[in-house]
């Protein structure tokens, strides 16, 4: 492990809200417009229809419904990129835990880790900050980028509330991604307190 100094633990700590607040303050709220903006796409082309109506050939509510199905399409489409957003985000996230722990540790090998966080007596039993940020998140990042695998399947039997209802197809929430945001604050804060003199 290398030598620590305050600044490890200030830098540390940084880098997750650094990660964090651009998932969830920067990135995710860009999606709060999706109702609005699917009801501009559908007035637009009602407008657009209105122009081309012609009444010798045209059904008064063929624009209507051409233009409910694009606000219907564009709110689909945007939903469906902010839950794929939300799982990309967990991957960004333990990747920043990753190098953070490479950085601090010094190697890769998880025995030598856990060692030495037990020689620093912090907590890393099956509810511990570690367990939750090393083993579960971990689980989580690699189930969405590489799907089906071991990773899911321990996933999906310990923590089912992360998937779509009877699929395996996962669906993070913003609240999954605090509570491993705070995770992983726990984790620092707990090393640190323990690490440094």
């Amino acid at each position: 492990m290398k030598h620590l100094y305050e600044i490890d633990k200030i830098d540390t700590i940084n880098n997750v809200r650094y990660v964090s607040d651009t998932i969830i303050k920067r990135l995710y709220s860009s999606f709060d417009s999706i109702d609005a903006e699917s009801q501009a796409v559908e007035a637009a082309a009602y407008q657009n229809s209105a122009k081309n109506f012609d009444p010798e050939t045209m059904d008064e509510s063929h624009g209507v419904e051409e233009a409910f199905h694009e606000g219907v399409s564009h709110y689909l489409v945007h939903t469906q990129m902010k839950q794929e957003f939300l799982n990309s985000s967990i991957t960004w996230l333990f990747h920043q835990f990753e190098r953070d722990c490479t950085r601090i540790f010094q190697t890769e090998d998880g025995n030598v880790k856990k060692n030495t966080l037990n020689a620093l007596n912090v907590d890393t039993s099956k509810l511990s900050s570690w367990k939750i940020c090393n083993s579960e998140l971990r689980d989580l990042a690699n189930a969405i980028k590489h799907g089906e695998g071991h990773s899911l399947t321990r996933l999906k039997s310990t923590k089912p509330n992360l998937f779509k209802t009877g699929t395996n197809q996962i669906e993070v929430k913003v609240t999954d991604v605090e509570r491993y945001t705070r995770n992983l604050h726990d984790f620092w804060g707990e090393f640190f307190d323990a690490a440094l003199p």
